[in-house]
């Protein structure tokens, strides 16, 4: 094996094994900022991207599915008939 080649093999042995035992970060983003970062991502080669790309995905999910309002329509509500009492 040439010297870059066994440098590469053992750069991603380095990165796969830190990457189980690193800090998690928790952030504040707008959707906004959010997107700009996917964008960013997507530049990226997915072979470097697609796994965070994915769990920006995964997490942001159920926060957008519980803050978007249903795309049900309500049922269509008749206007209250008073009825008249009889004669």
């Amino acid at each position: 094996m040439s010297k870059k080649i066994l440098s590469r093999f053992r750069k991603s042995q380095q990165a796969a094994v830190t990457t189980t035992n690193e800090q998690i970060l928790n952030f504040s983003l707008t959707l906004q900022e959010t997107n700009i970062i996917m964008q960013g991502l997507g530049e990226l080669p997915a072979k470097v991207s697609i796994e965070i790309i994915n769990k920006i995905q995964m997490q942001a999910k159920p926060q957008l599915d519980k803050n978007t309002p249903s795309t049900t329509p309500e049922p269509e509500k008749k206007p209250d008939i008073p009825v008249k009492a009889g004669k």
